[in-house]
């Protein structure tokens, strides 16, 4: 609280002083503001404002710098913003798949649980599912139909 009644007392201390400087600089002074060849355009203007046109000028100019570079740090912070929420949008999608390959490996061992506590016949397979070593397409039905002399590996 202590800090902002100094700044508004300095505030207005320099408000003063600028009256001040006018009111003691009130003798008008012939301004050229544009001169080319023999033309030129002045217009007699008191010498205390100078100063202040000066202070506007100054004001603009560095109102379009910080501006600028305000617009430029804006728009890193929107393509670094942009960047988060496509990694986000990313990381996500990896978690729903990581997911998704848990509750399958649940599934997967309860069904494997399931078959070890069922009716013995856990780790059996059909014959038609089977193919005979060797033989492509051939199934192990097909291979115990051949002859047994047709074997290679009959011990």
């Amino acid at each position: 609280m202590v800090k902002v009644i100094v700044k508004v007392i300095i505030g207005l201390l320099a408000l003063c002083y600028g009256a001040l400087f006018l009111s003691w600089n009130m003798g008008p002074q012939e301004i050229i503001s544009w001169q080319m060849g023999g033309w030129k355009y002045s217009q007699p203007l008191p010498l205390g404002t100078l100063p202040f046109i000066g202070l506007v000028v100054g004001a603009v100019i560095m109102a379009i710098a910080a501006w600028s570079a305000w617009a430029v740090q804006k728009g890193a912070a929107d393509r670094a913003t942009g960047m988060v929420k496509k990694a986000k949008a990313k990381l996500q999608a990896q978690l729903d798949t990581i997911n998704e390959l848990r509750a399958e490996a649940e599934r997967l061992k309860s069904e494997m649980e399931s078959l070890r506590a069922g009716d013995g016949t856990w780790g059996q397979t059909n014959a038609a599912s089977v193919e005979a070593p060797g033989k492509a397409g051939a199934t192990v039905t097909d291979a115990a139909a051949e002859p047994p002399g047709d074997d290679d590996e009959i011990i």
